[in-house]
C-alpha cells in the first residue's frame, strides 16, 4: 500500500506541476501582451522591455515547473528515490511554493494560499516518502546480493 500511495502522490504532484507550469507561462504571456498594449512608463522603462521581460520570466518559470514535474514523473516510472540533483530541484520547488504562498495570502487571499500549501504538502510528501531506503522501500541488506560460499 505504501508503494502505491507513494507513486500515486508523486504522479498527482507531477500532473499538478505540469498544469501549473503551463498556466504560469500562459499567464505571463497574457501579462506581456497587456504590457505591450499600454502606453505608460514605469520609472522610464520602455513598455516593450517590460513586456519581453515578463514573457521571458514566464517561459523560465514554466520550464522550471515542467522540469520538476518531469523529475517526479521519472520517480513514479522508476519507483526509486530521486537523486541528489532531483532532490535539490524538488526542495527548491517546495521553498518557492512556500514563499509564493506567504506572499499570496496578503495579495491574493486565502484561497491561493491554500492551493500553494497543498502543492507544498504534495512536494514534501513526495520528497520524504522514499526515506533512506531508496528503491521501492527495500532496505540496503535486501537490495544487495549476498555472496554465497562455493
Amino acid at each position: 500500500m505504501q508503494v502505491g500511495l507513494r507513486r500515486t502522490v508523486a504522479a498527482i504532484t507531477s500532473g499538478v506541476l505540469v498544469v501549473e507550469g503551463v498556466g504560469m507561462a500562459l499567464l505571463n504571456f497574457l501579462l506581456g501582451h497587456l504590457l505591450s498594449e499600454q502606453h505608460m512608463s514605469l520609472a522610464g522603462l520602455d513598455t516593450s522591455v517590460m513586456a519581453n521581460a515578463t514573457r521571458v520570466a514566464g517561459v523560465v518559470f514554466g520550464i522550471y515547473l515542467l522540469a520538476v514535474g518531469i523529475v517526479l514523473l521519472l520517480t513514479v516510472v522508476r519507483d526509486r528515490a530521486p537523486g541528489t540533483f532531483a532532490r535539490i530541484l524538488l526542495i527548491s520547488a517546495a521553498v518557492v511554493h512556500g514563499v509564493i504562498g506567504a506572499v499570496a495570502v496578503g495579495l491574493l487571499g486565502w484561497a491561493i494560499f491554500v492551493v500553494m500549501m497543498v502543492i507544498l504538502g504534495l512536494l514534501v510528501f513526495s520528497l520524504i516518502n522514499h526515506g533512506e531506503n531508496g528503491a521501492g522501500g527495500a532496505s540496503g541488506a535486501e537490495a544487495a546480493p549476498t555472496p554465497t560460499a562455493s
